[in-house]
């Protein structure tokens, strides 16, 4: 578990950095004076940039975790002692790809809720919207051009975005790890094929 847990905090984090990050360039970027067309380019690249964020850090996480699974695995086959519980946690696991990033992805989406059902209510949503709006750095820009009648409620589904990313990403962590062992076994053959060659061309 407690592996899950770091994986959580991490996208979590991650999360974090890409919406305040985002902000920031939106801030310093997106004024007045800029043309609309050029305003929303720019908007739907940091949202770009910021999913592709995600889906590189899960690729990362679900490789790490698939190669540390079958490592543990070839050392249980070749000494038979088996893994700790603590030392399973650490294996590649589609709940915990799925299930903690979308724990990360949860205070966001209640405050989004909260927001969208006290607008409907017309209660006065300022403050709330404030901090909602915080961590939604990563749309922002774009939605207010896109679709600004529908802001606050279309943060509710948007805060379900990035976790996605992340969590496909860990999930193609295996056909990533799978990737990469194939060309370090070819980039191998290639080095064991050259050896071979340059004996002959010298002979």
């Amino acid at each position: 578990m407690k592996d899950f847990w770091r994986y959580t905090a991490g996208v979590f984090l991650g999360m974090a950095a890409v919406s305040l990050i985002a902000l920031f360039l939106s801030l310093a970027t997106f004024d007045e004076g800029l043309w609309l067309w050029l305003r929303v380019a720019l908007s739907a690249l940091l949202l770009l940039a910021g999913l592709y964020f995600g889906l590189y850090f899960g690729v990362l996480r679900g490789r790490k975790d698939k190669m540390y699974e079958i490592s543990m695995e070839k050392q249980r086959e070749a000494r038979g002692v088996e893994p700790t519980e603590e030392e399973k946690g650490r294996y590649f696991s589609v709940k915990k790809g799925i299930l903690g990033a979308f724990i990360a992805a949860a205070p966001g989406f209640l405050l989004a809720v909260l927001v969208s059902a006290l607008s409907l209510a017309g209660a006065d949503v300022t403050m709330i919207e404030a901090s909602l709006r915080l961590g939604m750095g990563l749309y922002l820009g774009l939605a207010e051009f896109v679709m600004p009648g529908l802001l606050p409620h279309i943060f509710v589904p948007l805060t379900l975005l990035l976790p996605a990313a992340f969590a496909l990403g860990y999930l193609d962590g295996p056909n990533q790890y799978a990737k990469m062992m194939k060309q370090i076994e070819q980039g191998k053959r290639r080095r064991r094929r050259r050896r071979r060659r340059v004996p002959n061309e010298e002979g």
